[in-house]
């Protein structure tokens, strides 16, 4: 199994899991109550979680009445390190992260595989992006599914 080590733990989310639990479950508990339709999208941001975590949280907990049902999650984000045309998928199976390994939903890549705007980036985390990253422990509890199935949209190398 190949695993991308994180490459913002301790950066922009706390690197202990002990109090990213902690806080994770702080802010998606201090966000508003959640509203009735549970959306097919959402747009959240993603910068470290003293700067936007509130605001992240607001956006996911808008999932809460419908966690149990959500079979997929897609994370994508943007590649800040180079120019990207289309999707940069990753080449590993699952991503750590402080709380665990983001396991990759290889069927939704192999879905994509052979479309034109699909490129596959390396293992090397000095290209890799960080929007999926840091939004991955806000996401994992609102989905049923643990680990949660993803499918990133990262910078390729």
């Amino acid at each position: 199994m190949v695993v991308r080590p994180s490459a913002v733990a301790g950066q922009f989310y706390s690197g202990d899991a002990e109090y990213l639990r902690k806080q994770v479950s702080e802010l998606l508990a201090s966000a508003a109550m959640p509203i009735k339709n549970v959306p097919k999208a959402l747009i959240a941001p993603h910068a470290g979680y003293v700067y936007s975590g509130a605001t992240a949280a607001a956006a996911f907990a808008t999932l809460r009445n419908g966690a149990q049902t959500i079979t997929r999650v897609v994370l994508i984000g943007p590649a800040h390190y180079v120019h990207v045309r289309g999707i940069a998928a990753p080449t590993v199976d699952a991503f750590e992260t402080p709380l665990g390994r983001v396991a990759v939903d290889a069927s939704a890549l192999d879905a994509i595989a052979g479309l034109p705007s699909v490129m596959w980036e390396g293992i090397d985390v000095r290209f890799g992006s960080f929007a999926t990253e840091a939004s991955s422990p806000q996401s994992r509890p609102m989905s049923a599914m643990s680990p949660i199935a993803t499918k990133f949209s990262e910078a390729a190398k």
